[in-house]
């Protein structure tokens, strides 16, 4: 299956196997939404983070050594208290471990609502991976060291609306490179204020859109473009 995707990788320190991972992670994910609607005429990504996980799941199930979802562990606070947390994804491929928050958001493509979400949404996954260290959940894991990464992953779905019985093609322009490097770049814009700037943007372009189209009470959209925004750290 060809798929039309392309990415961004701002990582300081390059890591190859993680940049493959991801990739694959995003193509899998594609093939798994194109099958989702040709069985349920719908996607998962246009619901929440809750729904993502119906395809995100069987997807990581192929391509890691299995996963555990809303994984408990407790974390020692500031005050020396034990806390009990939940990680969205805990999984495991070739000897590495990968702890991963989910998030998702949806950007109007004829509508600049991007740099209002992306601060909340993005900001709040950083600060969900913020507390997994070393220290606070190595008690919890097997050999963990900074060969192990932390991952906020936040799932952008972009839709365009029908109005006036018709979509503005004119918006479906941006090459998915074009549309990878604009997500990245309002992740750096001043209007934005994000907490740190994103390990990878990844963006897959559908074919046309137009034959996915859904339709809803209140009128129909299509989803021309749907990235990963990435932010990885290694533990510590």
């Amino acid at each position: 299956m060809d798929l039309d995707i392309a990415w961004v990788n701002n990582m300081d320190e390059k890591d190859k196997g993680l940049t493959i991972f991801l990739k694959e992670i995003m193509q899998e994910f594609a093939k798994e939404e194109l099958r989702t609607f040709k069985a349920w005429k719908n996607f998962h990504f246009v619901y929440s983070e809750r729904s993502i996980m119906s395809s995100l799941v069987p997807v990581l199930h192929s391509l890691t050594d299995g996963i555990w979802l809303e994984d408990p562990f407790f974390k020692v606070d500031i005050n020396a208290k034990n806390c009990k947390r939940r990680i969205d994804i805990v999984t495991s491929r070739n000897k590495r471990m990968f702890f991963i928050e989910v998030k998702h958001f949806f950007d109007r493509l004829d509508k600049n609502d991007l740099y209002r979400y992306a601060q909340e949404r993005f900001n709040e996954t950083i600060e969900q991976i913020s507390d997994i260290t070393l220290n606070s959940i190595g008690d919890n894991y097997i050999d963990l060291d900074n060969n192990d990464y932390k991952i906020a992953l936040m799932v952008v779905t972009t839709y365009l609306q029908k109005k006036g019985g018709s979509y503005n093609m004119d918006a479906l322009s941006p090459t998915s490179q074009e549309y990878a490097n604009m997500l990245n770049n309002a992740c750096y814009d001043e209007k934005c204020k994000i907490s740190t700037k994103p390990s990878y943007v990844i963006t897959w372009k559908l074919n046309k859109p137009e034959k996915y189209e859904i339709n809803y009470k209140n009128g129909s959209e299509i989803y021309p473009f749907v990235s990963f925004i990435v932010k990885a750290e290694r533990l510590s």
